[in-house]
């Protein structure tokens, strides 16, 4: 699996996420918060890793734009 079908993935992952705790916080009864919160820390976590994976995408692409450019000794 490449990095973009890896964030695509968690992409789904928080979205279903922070679906289910937007559906239960609309029908929400008292003893649901724990559940909810959970939902919620799910789809954060998710988020931490998408950012992470993005940054060493763009990291990785702006180092082989780099390389890929010829260097004065090359010229």
């Amino acid at each position: 699996m490449n990095t973009h079908e890896i964030i695509h993935t968690q992409l789904e992952a928080a979205i279903a996420s922070l679906s289910r705790a937007r559906d239960r916080i609309a029908n929400m009864e008292p003893d649901e918060t724990r559940e909810i919160g959970r939902q919620i820390e799910s789809a954060a976590f998710y988020l931490e890793d998408i950012q992470y994976n993005w940054e060493s995408l763009a990291c990785s692409r702006t180092a082989r734009h780099i390389f890929a450019k010829p260097t004065s000794e090359a010229l």
